[in-house]
């Protein structure tokens, strides 16, 4: 009897372990991602970054693939903090729900997508503005990356508000 005890509370720890390991190495992730989507918003948020990503399809898919790993961290995170606001109502963990809310619901992978498409239209216009008359105007390009920065500075907040909750918490 004291074998099968021992066993099922040595089983019990491990299991605590992984999960504070995985735990762990989840926040190592979003962290990574957090600095990575820092770096493609960046990019995106400018009239040459929106121009890479219209005409390359290598790149569309590296940023969609990098808004779906985004995604898939924030569903685990998700889980996670439900978990521990469920144990002890905290504050933090309140916050970070509603942030990941509003990623998941407001700037989900499609949706970020359209709005790229969109503006990728209006890459295209300024181009062929370009051609036709031989400039274009800067209020064009302006207008475009205010609209960029606006849109992308909203889903960057939500990313970066949801990585600093999520630590908050531990």
């Amino acid at each position: 009897m004291k074998r099968i005890t021992l066993i099922i509370a040595c089983v019990c720890c491990f299991s605590i372990l992984v999960f504070a390991q995985d735990e762990d190495q989840i926040l190592i992730e979003v962290d990574d991602l957090r600095y990575q989507w820092d770096d493609e918003a960046l990019n995106l948020e400018s009239f040459e970054g929106m121009e890479k990503y219209c005409y390359e399809k290598k790149y569309r898919a590296e940023i969609t693939d990098l808004l779906n790993t985004v995604h898939y961290y924030d569903t685990l995170l998700y889980n996670i903090v439900t978990e521990k606001h469920d144990q002890e109502v905290d504050l933090q963990a309140k916050e970070a729900l509603m942030d990941i809310l509003t990623v998941e619901s407001e700037y989900t992978t499609p949706s970020f997508v359209q709005f790229l498409s969109d503006e990728c239209k209006k890459v295209n216009i300024i181009e062929k503005h370009l051609r036709k008359i031989g400039n274009h105007t800067d209020s064009e390009i302006e207008r475009l990356e205010k609209e960029l920065v606006r849109y992308i500075d909203a889903v960057t907040e939500r990313i970066d508000l949801i990585d600093e909750n999520v630590h908050h918490l531990r």
